[in-house]
């Protein structure tokens, strides 16, 4: 079964007959270049796997589950990352926590976001995080204004015990 490509011209999905259609016609609504529309800059298949490192003063996943994948397209990076905390994981004594990223990336060019998880209360919390260095970044808690209001800790944005979980999704830049 082939695989079809398709673009956003600005209003819907369009099919291509194939990844070396000539996308000349979307350029201008979807900044896609024909140039760039071949399939070695549109490869195929499977994500690459990667294992997020928790660290941060205190911070250990012990028996807890760690799970990345994430696409290199050039200097552009897309990833996710997903960490449940286990029964033997610490959540460090008031220190941040960090989580790395699966590719160097350029500071300043984050758009992640970060999404923890209550299982207590069964509640999500919705925040961002931004690049401590060029491999690792942290998560910031937002108010409701979308400002930065802290960090996140042991204790913020809530407790953290057994099953409680974050996710991180975006994409960056490549150093």
């Amino acid at each position: 079964m082939a695989k079809k490509a398709r673009v956003y011209d600005g209003t819907a999905w369009q099919e291509l007959a194939s990844a070396q259609t000539d996308l000349t016609a979307y350029s201008t609504t979807a900044q896609v270049s024909s140039t760039y529309a071949t399939q070695a800059n549109f490869p195929a298949g499977a994500w690459t796997s990667y294992t997020p490192v928790v660290s941060g003063t205190g911070w250990g996943i012990g028996n807890g589950t760690r799970t990345g994948k994430y696409a290199q397209f050039g200097k552009t990076v897309h990833f996710s990352a997903n960490i449940t905390f286990g029964s033997t994981s610490t959540y460090g004594s008031g220190g941040v926590v960090f989580i790395s990223l699966p590719v160097s990336g350029n500071a300043g060019t984050e758009n992640l976001r970060f999404v923890s998880f209550d299982t207590s209360t069964s509640t999500q919390y919705f925040n961002q995080s931004r690049f401590e260095n060029s491999t690792t970044i942290v998560a910031v808690t937002l108010n409701a204004n979308g400002s930065v209001s802290g960090y996140f800790t042991n204790t913020n944005p809530f407790t953290w015990a057994t099953g409680d979980s974050i996710t991180v999704t975006g994409t960056y830049e490549a150093a």
